[in-house]
């Protein structure tokens, strides 16, 4: 089993290929205070390493939504900190 991860603009793509298939985890790194996984799956395609349209829009738009997600986060923790009165 070989295991190769790779980084494209704020994100990370783990490979882990066995004999038989290849998966590929992608999560984002964007944020300091946590780690996101985007996406997980089983490359299928037997023509070169490119991930497909389908699969990048989907990790697109959790990326999007992880965004969204983090923000929500980060301004409830700033009302949590908030001095009460």
């Amino acid at each position: 089993m070989d295991i190769d991860v790779l980084w494209w603009n704020h994100h990370r793509e783990l490979w882990i290929r066995t004999r038989s298939c290849t998966y590929r985890a992608v999560y984002t790194m964007r944020f300091e205070e946590g780690v996101y996984a985007l996406d997980a799956f089983q490359k299928k395609s037997k023509k070169g390493i490119a991930t497909s349209k389908a699969d990048l829009d989907r990790i697109k738009a959790r990326l999007k939504r992880a965004e969204e997600m983090h923000a929500e986060w980060l301004k409830e923790r700033e009302g949590d900190g908030k001095a009460k009165g």
